[in-house]
């Protein structure tokens, strides 16, 4: 999906709108080398390919510090 910024928009937030979570930021600078010189704050019309990214894998280990 190919998303348009609006003026002062964060790729964080970005990011955080449409994948539901914060960590999917690095793997969209990877795809979108441009932003690398935008900043923080992001201004008005920046084409972002906003990628697919497989949900993170759960762990079903529990670590016990205590025994």
């Amino acid at each position: 999906m190919i998303y348009t910024t609006k003026e002062n928009e964060r790729l964080d937030a970005i990011c955080f709108k449409y994948y539901n979570r914060c960590d999917a930021v690095a793997k969209v600078i990877e795809a979108n080398s441009h932003l690398n010189n935008l900043g923080a704050v992001l201004p008005a019309n920046v084409k972002i390919n906003l990628i697919d990214i497989a949900e993170p894998v759960k762990s079903e280990t529990t670590i016990n510090l205590w025994d």
